[in-house]
């Protein structure tokens, strides 16, 4: 259950502007999953999720990046009863490595690896998720826009009502556009395979 930040590493600022070494950014996502639990079996989850973020370039190559945010709404759906997701702090941290990137204009290759945290409750009970990713992000960029498609496994465990469960896919597919120039930028990537989730963010490189 990873915090509403899109890809980091992707381009972020137009020719001429890497001296910006740092970015602080804020998404707004919500995703439709299933977890499968040793127990119960599966059970239905939908979130909806903020947060802001702080980027930190490491040479030409790497971002780190650290997030923090909070869920806001949602439900689990389990044994047929729902219990409704209420505010809890979510977390992650991602390293990203550029592993195709010869210019403004060249395609794209970055692969990214985050771990996360949540601490939400669902209903009366404490609803706590631990979230390990690992990405690939493929895109080109054409002037100040850079379509890109986006691939990810991941897996982790879910903490609810004393059994524990994991995602049913652990897998995401989708595809994204970034809109850049002057330092600004904004985002949309829509995953529409395994777990589902649209994520909208933007921020400000310096």
């Amino acid at each position: 259950m990873s915090p509403p930040v899109g890809p980091t590493g992707l381009p972020q600022t137009c020719e001429g502007d890497h001296d910006r070494r740092w970015r602080v950014g804020a998404g707004v996502a919500a995703f439709d999953t299933t977890i499968r639990f040793r127990d119960a079996g599966l059970a239905a989850f939908q979130q909806l999720g903020v947060a802001a973020s702080l980027d930190r370039r490491l040479g030409e190559r790497f971002t780190l990046q650290l997030a923090l945010g909070s869920a806001l709404a949602g439900h689990v759906v389990r044994n047929g009863v729902e219990h409704r997701v209420k505010p809890g702090p979510l977390a992650s941290l991602a390293l990203s490595v550029r592993l195709l990137d010869d210019g403004p204009r060249s395609p794209f290759l970055v692969t990214t690896l985050s771990i996360a945290q949540s601490f939400v409750r669902a209903g009366d009970a404490s609803l706590r998720a631990s979230d390990a990713r690992l990405g690939v992000a493929l895109g080109k960029t054409f002037g100040p826009i850079a379509p890109f498609v986006v691939a990810r496994t991941f897996g982790g465990p879910v903490y609810f009502l004393g059994d524990v469960g994991t995602d049913r896919y652990r897998y995401q597919v989708g595809a994204g556009l970034l809109v850049f120039g002057k330092g600004l930028d904004g985002a949309i990537e829509i995953a529409f395979l395994g777990e589902r989730r649209i994520t909208l963010g933007g921020g400000f490189a310096f």
